[in-house]
């Protein structure tokens, strides 16, 4: 985290177009996810519960809904329950639950074949079994207590370990069809039904995406302030009398050196035969640039955006929002491509 939010201070101007960018397709992309299954949990809830079928009959392709829900009939033989313990590497407990094993309505009492799993919190075990007693109980069979249970088919991939060596160690197997259950313990309703509005959030989003375009502005427009315009220094060409006399060509041999030499002083610079105006131009200082009254203009359209999201959300929609994130990608992009753009040198 701390990593994380050094890498945000220290990121260049441009970096923070590329975040508002990303910040506003996640959340485009995550609302467009949550309608979806908005839409697909309305559907479920509309079109019923699955038919009921036998745990021995259950196959996954027929009788599971595309919203993993499924209606099965079973028995539990409490010979098998279990209390798993989830430790860490330093032996210490981190969780643990209480496993129930079910079986088929047409499985006798020595099946050795599991249908599926249950879960339930070890300190409320209890209150698990009354509620399935009460809710889930349809009948008496010759192996005890039938159960209808309505729910989803769900993976706890924390204890899915523990469930292979609990079955394998009972002398149990796993059915083709093995699958661990999560009943609806408040209702069906109770469990789609605050999952078919989804929350639109994108607001926010898209503010954390102007607070980021602004502060790489500021971080721009601070940069310029601080480091100004770069002004190539003009250069003159040697007058006749300063260039060399032209002879013929002495080699001589250089032993390698394994540091790097000094740049050596032109002739004229070295027989101090610069005229006056090229020493006052090698040694002007840099200019810096004006103040930029159209940056500074943007910027507060920006802060303005900002206060209008304060204000009220709602006000910026989608195409302005993307819109700001385009032009700003490509005004960050313009200035980036000019300061690197090689600059002339004019020669006097």
């Amino acid at each position: 985290m701390f990593r994380a939010l050094v890498l945000l201070i220290v990121m260049p101007w441009w970096g923070y177009g590329i975040l508002a960018a990303a910040i506003v397709g996640i959340s485009e992309y995550s609302h467009r996810g949550a309608v979806e299954r908005a839409a697909a949990n309305l559907a479920a809830l509309e079109a019923g519960a699955p038919e009921v079928v036998d745990l021995a009959q259950y196959r996954a392709a027929e009788h599971r809904s595309a919203q993993r829900e499924v209606n099965v009939e079973g028995w539990i033989n409490s010979d098998y329950s279990s209390h798993l313990l989830l430790h860490d590497e330093n032996g210490k407990t981190v969780k643990e639950t209480y496993m129930y094993m079910l079986f088929g309505a047409e499985d006798g009492y020595d099946s050795k074949v599991v249908r599926a799993v249950m879960f339930a919190d070890v300190d409320k075990k209890q209150e698990f079994q009354t509620a399935l007693m009460e809710d889930f109980a349809v009948d008496m069979v010759k192996n005890g207590v039938l159960f209808q249970i309505n729910g989803l088919e769900h993976e706890n991939y924390d204890f899915k370990d523990l469930v292979n060596r609990a079955i394998r160690e009972q002398g149990l197997a796993k059915a083709p069809e093995f699958f661990q259950l999560r009943p609806f313990m408040q209702g069906r309703m109770a469990y789609f039904k605050p999952r078919t509005e989804a929350r639109d959030n994108r607001s926010f989003w898209r503010m954390l995406a102007v607070v980021a375009l602004m502060v790489g502005a500021l971080k721009y427009f601070a940069r310029r302030m601080k480091f100004g315009a770069r002004k190539a220094v003009p250069m003159s060409p040697l007058t006749p009398e300063h260039a060399p006399a032209s002879g013929p060509v002495q080699v001589r041999r250089v032993q390698p050196t394994t540091h790097r030499a000094r740049p050596e002083r032109p002739q004229a610079a070295r027989e101090g035969r610069l005229r006056p105006e090229e020493i006052s131009s090698i040694a002007a200082p840099k200019e810096k640039k004006p103040f930029d009254v159209v940056f500074a203009a943007r910027v507060g359209l920006a802060m303005l955006l900002v206060g209008l999201l304060f204000y009220d959300a709602s006000l910026v929609t989608d195409r302005l929002s993307l819109l700001v994130v385009a032009g700003a990608g490509m005004y960050f992009y313009r200035h980036r491509k000019r300061d690197k753009a090689p600059r002339k040198t004019q020669l006097v």
